[in-house]
């Protein structure tokens, strides 16, 4: 795809992350510049791209062809993105050159894999969803809207995550668990048993650690 301005939403360390998967990607533009609510100095850039400050509740106001959401907390991201699309923005999705995609999968226009990660065959990726670097999604896997899947995550075969979930670095999902909605799973845990909505969860096995408000 080819673009004349492309907005990269964020500034933070993921947004680099981002950048760097774009420059590896299929897709290519003539203009960039990072868009934040925060900015650290007058004259701060990004790989010698522009940051722009800009107020959230403005953020339709950017003059832009498309937006790359680079916001890896679920919540902020969900905002931004349904904030975008209310005033008619487009919003695209990164696959990075190194990711192998199943035969039959589903990935949303809207979600960013990350290098090195491989979608398995049937899998479905609702919008807005992060597959960071070097994440395993098996099989028939369907995973909801605004979740993050964190690097090095491993996820089995027909497993269904919910909206808003965050899997942690590193974690590991056996085959056939349903992740209700809202859910955190901690770094490192292994998540071996169903895990209800609005729960953090951490450990070998991964149990529930503490619950959360209901959104």
């Amino acid at each position: 795809m080819n673009y004349k301005t492309l907005a990269i939403i964020g500034a933070g360390g993921h947004a680099r992350s981002v950048y760097s998967w774009l420059e590896q990607s299929n897709i290519s533009y003539l203009e960039l510049f990072f868009v934040d609510k925060n900015k650290k100095k007058n004259d701060e850039e990004i790989f010698n791209h522009t940051i722009i400050q800009k107020e959230w509740i403005n953020l339709h106001g950017i003059k832009t062809e498309a937006c790359l959401l680079a916001i890896g907390d679920n919540n902020l991201r969900k905002q931004l993105y349904e904030h975008l699309l209310h005033h008619n923005k487009v919003i695209i999705g990164i696959f990075h050159n190194s990711v192998i995609l199943g035969i039959g999968s589903k990935v949303h226009n809207s979600t960013l894999i990350g290098p090195l990660s491989i979608v398995g065959p049937l899998v479905v990726l609702n919008e807005n969803i992060i597959v960071n670097s070097g994440v395993i999604i098996e099989h028939e896997t369907v995973i909801g809207p605004h979740s993050h899947i964190a690097p090095g995550a491993k996820i089995a075969g027909r497993v269904t995550i919910g909206e808003s979930v965050f899997i942690g670095i590193g974690a590991v999902v056996k085959e056939n668990i349903v992740i209700g909605d809202n859910v955190i799973v901690g770094a490192g845990a292994v998540v071996t048993k169903n895990i209800p909505s609005n729960s953090i969860v951490a450990g070998v096995p991964a149990k529930i650690i503490r619950k959360l408000d209901s959104k």
